[in-house]
C-alpha cells in the first residue's frame, strides 16, 4: 500500500511539473549551463590532468539539481543502461591483481554486462543530466524517484565523450558556479589516508613555452617536461637538461618551480580563480591530525 502510494505521488509531481512548464515557461540562468559544461568536461581529453575537481564538479551538480528542483520546471525519473562489467571485461571470468583467471564473476554473475540505474533530469528549457540512483539527492527532501519503474534509457549511454575545454574557460565556469552555490562539503577523515578535502583541487592552466628553458630561457634542448602542483593550480615546465645537471638535480629544480609562472594566470577568468580558490583554501585550513 505504501509502496503504491509513492508511485501515485511520484506521477502526480510529473504531472504537475508538465502543466506547469506549459503554463510558466522557466528562465534558465548562465550557471546551470555552466554546471553542464564542467559536468561534459569532466568526460573529455582535455580533463584528464585535472581528475582532482571531479568530486567537487558533481558536488555542484547535486547543488544545482537542487537549486532547479526548487526554482524550475523539473521532471526526475529512473532509467536503466546496459554496460559491459569491468570486473571480467564482458568475459565472464574474473581476474584478480594476481593474474589468476577465476571461473566466474561476482559483480555481474558471470553474464558479462550490468544494467546500471540513472536518475535522469529533464530540467525545462534546459540540459538533461544524469545521476546514479544510489547517489542522488536533492537538498530539503529526501526523495528518489521509483526504483521499479525504471526504463531502458534512449539515446544515452555512460562515459559519452565530453567537450574539450580551455582552462580559461574552466576556470570562468568554476568562478560563476562555486560564487553560486557556497556550499562546501568540508573536511572528511578517512582511515587510510587521513583528512581529505573535494574543494581542495588543483586547476590545471597549462605549460611552459617548449622548446625554451623556464629557468636560463635557454633553447639548447634536450628539454625535460616537470609537472608541478601548487594549490590551486598545477601546471607543466620544460626545463633544459643542463639546468637539471648543473642545478641540482630534479629534487632542486622542482623547489626552483615554486612560483607560478605569471604567464599562465594572466587571463582575468584564471587570475580570478587563483586568487579567489586561495582565499577560500587559507580560510578551511586542513584539521590538524592525531596519530593513535
Amino acid at each position: 500500500m505504501v509502496q503504491c502510494q509513492k508511485k501515485t505521488d511520484f506521477f502526480q509531481r510529473a504531472i504537475n511539473m508538465v502543466v506547469m512548464a506549459a503554463k510558466f515557461p522557466s528562465q534558465v540562468p548562465e550557471f546551470i549551463h555552466a554546471v553542464s559544461r564542467l559536468n561534459s568536461w569532466l568526460r573529455s581529453p582535455s580533463s584528464k590532468r585535472n581528475f582532482a575537481p571531479a568530486r567537487a564538479i558533481y558536488f555542484l551538480k547535486r547543488e544545482a539539481i537542487s537549486w532547479a528542483d526548487a526554482h524550475l520546471s523539473c521532471l526526475h525519473s529512473t532509467v536503466k543502461v546496459a554496460v559491459e562489467c569491468r570486473g571480467c571485461h564482458g568475459t565472464g571470468k574474473y581476474t584478480d591483481s594476481y593474474g589468476h583467471i577465476w571461473p566466474w564473476c561476482k559483480a555481474c554473475r558471470s553474464r558479462g554486462r550490468l544494467a546500471l540505474t540513472f536518475v535522469q533530469t529533464v530540467i525545462g528549457g534546459g540540459p538533461t543530466w544524469h545521476s546514479p540512483w544510489s547517489g542522488f539527492w536533492i537538498r530539503g527532501r529526501r526523495v528518489h524517484p521509483p526504483y521499479e519503474l525504471a526504463r531502458w534509457a534512449e539515446g544515452w549511454t555512460v562515459n559519452e565523450p565530453g567537450k574539450n575545454m580551455e582552462p580559461w574557460e574552466v576556470a570562468r565556469d568554476l568562478n560563476l558556479v562555486e560564487t553560486t552555490f557556497t556550499e562546501r562539503p568540508g573536511w572528511k577523515f578517512h582511515d587510510e589516508w587521513g583528512y581529505g578535502n573535494d574543494f581542495h583541487y588543483s586547476l590545471y592552466v597549462g605549460e611552459t613555452p617548449k622548446g625554451v628553458c623556464h629557468l636560463c630561457g635557454g633553447t639548447e634542448g634536450p628539454f625535460c617536461a616537470y609537472g608541478k602542483t601548487n594549490l590551486p593550480v598545477s601546471w607543466t615546465a620544460h626545463v633544459c637538461e643542463n639546468c637539471t645537471k648543473t642545478q641540482g638535480g630534479t629534487g632542486l629544480i622542482y623547489k626552483r618551480l615554486e612560483m607560478v609562472p605569471l604567464e599562465l594566470i594572466q587571463n582575468e577568468h584564471i587570475a580570478r580563480f587563483f586568487a579567489r580558490r586561495t582565499g577560500e583554501m587559507i580560510a578551511s585550513p586542513k584539521p590538524k591530525q592525531e596519530w593513535y
